[in-house]
């Protein structure tokens, strides 16, 4: 479910049609005016992602396209720049697991992840910020 605000106005409540584990918090962000990036842990416990521009859902109101993936932890998401996102999430080997948007792909690939390596605790989430282009922490 999603509430807006239009600046002018709060519109209804919005089913997304996502259904997601218990406790569990999507990541969201904006790359630029009128862009919304969406992406949760499904039931699955893979990620799924939505986007809303210009006044349309995709890839609908309550479709959401597979980011595949079997992770343990809820995903972290920031925009660097226009058509840039970068999420994270544990995998359950809790190393570190990233994936990229560049404009036109998904990196390393529509379903896959790069690992980081490192070790993320149980039961904790990693974060991700940016603080300029091309600069992720």
């Amino acid at each position: 479910m999603i509430k807006s605000w239009d600046g002018n106005q709060w519109w209804p409540w919005a089913d997304l049609g996502a259904q997601i584990p218990f406790g569990s918090k999507p990541a969201v962000t904006a790359w630029g005016k009128e862009r919304l990036d969406i992406v949760i842990r499904g039931m699955d416990n893979a990620i799924w992602h939505k986007a809303y521009s210009n006044g349309n859902w995709y890839p609908s109101v309550t479709g959401w396209n597979n980011m595949g993936g079997v992770v343990s932890s809820d995903p972290a998401m920031v925009s660097w720049g226009t058509n840039r996102l970068d999420i994270v999430v544990r995998g359950t080997d809790s190393k570190l697991y990233h994936k990229a948007w560049d404009g036109s792909n998904w990196w390393p690939s529509p379903t896959g992840y790069t690992s980081l390596g490192g070790y993320i605790l149980k039961d904790t989430t990693p974060k991700i910020l940016s603080w300029k282009p091309g600069r992720l922490d």
